[in-house]
Parts: C-alpha cells; structure tokens; sequence
C-alpha cells in the first residue's frame, strides 16, 4: 500500500494547490488489476483497486476546480518480477492493452 497506493496519494496532495491555479491535469497509471481480481496478486490488485477508486472519487471532487484527472489501466506485462511471483511453472501469455477513464 506504501508504494502502489501512497506512492500516488502523496504526490498528488502536494500538487493539488499548483492543479488548482493553473487548472492542470492529473494522470494516474494503475493496472488492470485495479479493475478486476487477480489470483495470486490479492495485495497488489487491492492497492491498485484504491488507486483507482481515489482517483475516480478525486475526478468528481475537481470538477469545478477545472481540473482533469484521467486514470490509465494497462494490462498485464511478463518481467522477471512477474515470472519470480507466478513461480517457474507458471506460463501465461500477456498482451499490452490500455484502458483510459476520465477526461
């Protein structure tokens, strides 16, 4: 939750007076997992879950401010972080797809 959901809350806190002023815009990347359940990924898909869902909820809140927030969910990508967590039996074959909501 540190770093794949405070990682993101922090910063934009911070921001969130200089976006105001200049009407700015907030992009978020997430993860697919933060749209759906992921097996084996229950911590991760939980925090990336809150990223969206405070985002979502954030987008609403700055409306009127005339601040955009748009979130971004790419799909699922193999790396060796991917293949240590899965274990060596584990085969799955990814594709690169991006899921943009917001403004």
């Amino acid at each position: 939750m540190r770093l794949n959901y405070l990682g993101s809350v922090y910063p934009t806190f911070h921001a969130l007076p200089h976006l105001r002023r200049s009407r700015g815009r907030i992009v978020a990347v997430a993860s697919m997992a933060g749209l759906i359940g992921v097996p084996t990924r229950t911590g991760y898909s939980a925090a990336k879950h809150a990223v969206v869902g405070f985002f979502d909820s954030l987008r609403v809140e700055l409306l009127e401010a005339g601040v955009s927030v748009t979130v971004i969910c790419p799909d699922f990508v193999v790396s060796e972080i991917h293949k240590r967590a899965l274990g060596r039996t584990a085969v799955r074959s990814t594709t690169i797809r991006w899921q943009a909501r917001g403004s």
